[in-house]
């Protein structure tokens, strides 16, 4: 297994457990350029595609998405949006907020744009529609709970990245399928089997494949340039129908023999 032997989730939670937060150490403040950013995503992409097996032509959105993964972008901003109402709810005589609050009043007030990390941490609030929250905590002085406000900036971050992912799958054919189950929230209902029967990882893993277009199916193999040395039907039975994702799940006589018996074994 390209993930010694554990099924994803497990991978994942160790990845989300030791990797990121070493990764993104004091990001809060740290002035990224996109540059920098994009590079740290890469990385993350990677590890995805790793962690669930897919090839190395697997599209972006599929690399995070089905593991219920935010991206190193999104990322970094919930940790701003966490940090600057940390420091919104100091006590009043502290310097940290004092400087805060005047830095966010030029700002407001005064259309001040600087370069450093109070105006990266308000970006942040404006970016994901949390300004009048935010601003009504700063006039009245009355504080909603952390709890709430964690919730409150987790569903306005993954709302942002789900319209994100859902614009990209526009752009990849193979994602027809998948961007159907874009909405669903956190990790891919195959990757959750694999946790209960880990034993079917493999069978799990085959499954997110045909899901997210990165599948060996010949209808996949089949191009326009090169049409006369790959062909598109099923080479399993003899319906001469097409093999598309529908034909190996449902129509081919062969394929049911294996997905039937995978799919009593799976029962739980």
């Amino acid at each position: 297994s390209n993930v010694g032997g554990i099924y994803p989730l497990l991978a994942s939670k160790l990845y989300w457990t030791f990797s990121v937060p070493t990764m993104l150490y004091g990001c809060q403040v740290t002035d990224y350029s996109e540059s920098e950013v994009e590079i740290i995503e890469i990385a993350h992409r990677e590890i995805g595609r790793r962690i669930q097996g897919l090839p190395k032509t697997a599209s972006n959105p599929v690399t995070v998405h089905p593991l219920g993964w935010l991206t190193i972008r999104s990322k970094i901003d919930l940790a701003r949006l966490m940090f600057i109402y940390g420091l919104l709810t100091l006590p009043m005589n502290n310097i940290y907020k004092l400087l805060l609050i005047r830095r966010i009043l030029d700002i407001v007030y005064k259309n001040g744009c600087f370069v450093s990390p109070i105006y990266n941490l308000y970006s942040c609030v404006i970016k994901y529609g949390l300004k009048e929250d935010f601003l009504g905590m700063l006039d009245t002085g009355i504080y909603i709970s952390k709890d709430v406000w964690k919730k409150m900036t987790l569903l306005a971050v993954w709302d942002f990245q789900r319209k994100s992912i859902a614009f990209q799958c526009f752009f990849y054919k193979s994602l027809s399928l998948y961007s159907n189950t874009v909405d669903n929230k956190g990790p891919n209902i195959w990757w959750c089997l694999s946790k209960k029967v880990p034993h079917q990882t493999v069978l799990c893993r085959n499954m997110v494949k045909l899901c997210t277009g990165t599948h060996s199916l010949n209808s996949s193999k089949y191009r326009k340039r090169d049409a006369a040395f790959v062909n598109k039907i099923c080479m399993m039975c003899e319906s001469n129908s097409e093999e598309t994702v529908r034909h190996f799940l449902i129509e081919c006589n062969t394929c049911l023999l294996y997905t039937s018996d995978a799919a009593d074994d799976m029962q739980c």
